[in-house]
């Protein structure tokens, strides 16, 4: 049987608690399963035997993470059977040993939920980062709560952005309103310039803010990265090398990269035996891109006409010499 496991990692009164009640409290996530609630650290709020019993949930408190072994989750396992199992970790502590811990079989860590006083992150981020990169790094979800108007999310997002890049930011008001969105001074690019510049890791708030507030992006002009992707023609290695060299900000593109332009090759391989009868000798030399004029070349001959070899090496190279201008040019190298 899977157990599922929810991580909630953040510092000595950021709200863990308060999220766990409110989660534990939920129909929909409890529907009248055995919750194991394992507290590794105890703040102002506190959890009362008649709520746990109203969940359904048993808790175990816990003072060392020495304590915290592939054994004692065997035991817990053993003693309440738990259907979940929640984990209140301790502000203090690395998280980097308990997700190297191993668990017992079935047990799988499903989300790490995260959460920040945001009225206290800035003096964190500056005075303690080595406490805040432990706390976030592994984190699916991050909720900054007590968020007012003078809270610098634009300063948050790209400090947590830094060490985590695939973490969900939810920012909550202390009207209790949550949203995951930037007001337009707080975008990390700027709208008034004559060319707004959107780097990968801010695409996805570009393209939740252009769908919600078109009428901001008219007539404007905008740079996104992404045509470097689709002007490899399938050249491996060498697409994905220039946007690497064009920052370390352009990883993911550069991966991306990569597999869009092997993904390129395989489909050759495999689709012109299949189409070249059905859509034309010439049309099936432009499916490998620069693989045509190499390693699909020899696939051509056999599946078209002896002839359509002098196409598939031309298609290659103008493809190749194309790859060779349209990357460093849409990378700014």
């Amino acid at each position: 049987m899977t157990v599922p496991v929810y991580l909630f990692t953040g510092f000595l009164e950021s709200g863990k608690t308060t999220l766990i009640k409110d989660t534990l409290s939920s129909p929909d996530f409890t529907e009248n399963e055995k919750s194991l609630l394992i507290c590794c650290e105890e703040g102002m709020e506190e959890y009362s035997k008649e709520e746990l019993k109203k969940w359904k949930t048993d808790i175990v408190y816990v003072d060392s993470f020495e304590d915290i072994t592939y054994e004692w989750f065997i035991q817990l396992n053993k003693q309440y059977k738990p259907d979940r199992i929640l984990i209140e970790f301790n502000g203090t502590w690395d998280t980097k040993p308990f997700m190297d811990t191993e668990m017992p079989i079935g047990w799988i860590t499903v989300q790490i939920v995260s959460c920040v006083d945001a009225s206290t992150f800035e003096m964190y981020a500056q005075n303690m980062k080595q406490m805040i990169f432990n706390q976030l790094v592994y984190s699916d979800l991050i909720i900054f709560n007590r968020c007012s108007d003078a809270t610098n999310k634009r300063f948050i997002r790209n400090n947590v952005k830094a060490i985590n890049k695939n973490a969900q930011i939810i920012y909550e008001s202390l009207d209790g309103s949550v949203t995951d969105q930037l007001a337009p001074e707080e975008l990390p690019f700027d709208l008034n310039a004559d060319v707004i510049e959107v780097l990968d890791d801010d695409y996805g708030l570009f393209y939740m803010d252009a769908l919600d507030n078109p009428d901001k992006y008219k007539n404007k002009t905008v740079q996104i990265k992404g045509i470097a992707i689709s002007a490899g023609f399938g050249w491996y290695t060498y697409a994905p090398t220039v946007i690497a060299g064009a920052g370390a900000q352009y990883g993911v593109a550069s991966a991306v990269s990569f597999m869009h332009n092997v993904i390129r090759e395989l489909s050759g391989i495999v689709l012109i035996p299949v189409l070249a009868k059905k859509t034309g000798y010439l049309e099936v030399t432009g499916i490998p891109g620069v693989a045509a004029m190499d390693v699909c070349m020899p696939i051509v001959e056999r599946s078209c006409r002896t002839d359509t070899v002098v196409y598939s090496f031309a298609t290659g190279l103008l493809m190749c010499i194309a790859t060779s201008v349209l990357v460093p040019l849409a990378m700014g190298v």
